[in-house]
């Protein structure tokens, strides 16, 4: 005699793991992930050159987790190592000022990436 085995079943087990899988699901999805985007931040800063020239320039970014962890991580991008060239219109010839060092930093603007804040 073949006797079959039915597997017993605990509805609560049963529960819980059909909501773990459905809530993984919604938090996975694309649409979730936009809902649920806290902390992203996108901001942009000044760097004052060393020099005589008073040259500036503007480093930005975004994906930061708010203003202060911005307002970090662009003051250490100091654009003014790179040489700044530039070309004279009339004669057409380019000057290039020689690589210096940031002496000031200053946020220009930290915003929320989505949604209001």
């Amino acid at each position: 005699m073949i006797r079959l085995i039915e597997p017993v079943i605990d509805l609560r087990w049963g529960r819980a793991k059909a909501t773990a899988f459905l809530l993984c699901l919604i938090f996975a999805s694309p649409m979730a992930a936009n809902a649920l985007d806290i902390g992203r931040y996108s901001a942009s800063g000044t760097h004052v050159c060393d020099g005589s020239a008073g040259r500036q320039c503007v480093v930005s970014g975004s994906g930061y987790r708010n203003c202060i962890d911005a307002a970090n991580s662009l003051k250490v991008q100091d654009c003014c190592r790179t040489q700044g060239c530039s070309r004279d219109a009339k004669t057409g010839t380019t000057s290039c000022e020689s690589a210096s060092a940031s002496v000031k930093f200053s946020l220009d603007y930290c915003v929320a990436s989505r949604g209001l804040r």
